[in-house]
């Protein structure tokens, strides 16, 4: 059949059919996925929840199970470097012509309906309706805010579900209370075997509380570990010289959680013989991702306190030598006071811009916090200006961080990946 729509008028189909308010509940996305035949309920489900690190424990499952031989479907939001990386078999981002031809088959059913989907809900469908038409054997899934609410929870059959660090975000959905988010978060498992990462006491109860299958994975067996600019070395119970490329003392955490998910699925009959390959070739952008080495220029994901802290022990591990400069710039609706008094002392000097997005906050607003905590901040027009004056201050390291729209940015001026 002729595709009606090119990739362009797809996204905008997508994109403009809704107030674009954020709407919890499974409903519409149940309807619409029953239009198009039920495809979250055909694929081997692992799907992920939690705060922080669902992007990095996805790759690396994703990545041990394709070295492995499996297609291996992967969704993940937001997008990081460009719009289609979101929906992905194999590390293969969906081509333009595919989404385009998806987006028209769904549309006819959406137009249907008299209670319009989210964009978020009609992507959550294409993604499930995508890895059914390619006969993925696996589908790794990343929730998008909390779990039991989330669009991609319109799954009900799941090979296991992994639970990464839960600390506070979203708490205006999700309940003000570690307890109340991990209710959430673990609405996801639906009887399934639950793979946590270590987690606050407030949490460990409500799992253990809830949770019949569970396994935990265990920090305290991650040794050995060796970090450099190059690669990150280290040992996990059996697994011995596990590299990684991902930079990051915080990256063998996931990574461990990841290896947990691998033994549980080998636990459960599935062949998985590549894993030291598997884990090496793992990469995911914006997680103190080394962008450039003369000069050192770093972008990096920290957008609320957890990855605020993570990135300060980086730093300190890292850059205990170098003069730093950050290029900052955030959403509004985060918690940017906690990312400035966690981060701010760190840096010689600062550097805001306003993020291209409608949430971004102003460059002059985030430079009166700063100042709070460190004196040499200023609000830059452009990113290109803000590295053009640390380099100019003389600056050994640049690091860029913030909301995931502005590392976008930063990648597109510095020559990576562009968003379209």
């Amino acid at each position: 059949e002729v595709i009606k729509v090119d990739y362009l008028q797809a996204r905008d189909y997508i994109a403009n059919g809704n107030s674009g308010k954020i709407v919890l509940g499974l409903d519409r996305v149940r309807k619409l996925c029953e239009f198009l035949g039920n495809p979250q309920d055909k694929v081997k489900l692992i799907h992920i929840s939690g705060t922080n690190g669902k992007g990095s424990v996805g790759t690396f499952i994703a990545s041990v199970l394709t070295a492995s031989g499996y297609k291996v479907g992967r969704y993940t939001s937001p997008d990081v470097l460009n719009y289609r990386d979101k929906f992905s078999i194999n590390g293969q981002w969906i081509s333009e012509d595919e989404f385009a031809s998806l987006t028209d088959v769904i549309s006819r059913f959406v137009d249907k309906m008299p209670d319009r989907p989210t964009p978020f809900e009609i992507e959550t469908a294409l993604a499930y309706y995508y890895f059914e038409q390619n006969d993925c054997d696996f589908a790794v899934v990343e929730c998008g805010m909390g779990g039991k609410e989330d669009a991609t929870n319109v799954a009900d059959n799941k090979v296991l579900s992994v639970l990464t660090s839960v600390a506070l975000d979203h708490t205006q959905f999700l309940g003000d209370t570690l307890e109340k988010i991990t209710e959430q978060k673990i609405g996801i498992v639906k009887g399934s075997p639950l793979v946590s990462a270590s987690q606050y006491p407030e949490v460990l109860a409500v799992l253990k509380d809830k949770i019949s299958d569970l396994t935990l994975a265990d920090v305290s067996k991650i040794v050995n570990t060796k970090l450099s600019f190059e690669e990150t070395i280290f040992d996990y119970k059996e697994y011995k010289n596990i590299k990684i490329k991902m930079l990051g003392k915080f990256q063998c955490e996931n990574a461990a959680l990841a290896l947990e998910v691998i033994d549980k699925l080998k636990e459960l009959g599935y062949e998985i013989d590549n894993v030291y390959e598997g884990m090496e070739k793992a990469l995911w952008p914006c997680r103190f991702d080394l962008v450039s080495t003369e000069p050192i220029i770093i972008i990096d994901g920290a957008h609320n306190p957890h990855g605020a802290l993570a990135l300060r022990e980086n730093i300190q591990y890292y850059l205990t030598e170098h003069t730093i400069a950050f290029v900052m710039g955030v959403l509004a609706d985060k918690d940017y006071e906690s990312l400035v008094e966690i981060t701010a002392s760190l840096a010689t000097s600062i550097y805001t811009v306003t993020p291209n997005n409608q949430r971004g906050l102003s460059a002059e607003k985030l430079a009166e916090c700063v100042k709070l905590h460190n004196k040499n901040v200023q609000a830059m027009s452009s990113i290109e200006r803000a590295i053009d004056n640390a380099l100019a201050d003389g600056c050994e390291a640049i690091i860029i961080f913030g909301s995931l729209s502005f590392l976008n940015e930063a990648y597109k001026f510095l020559g990576g990946e562009t968003i379209d």
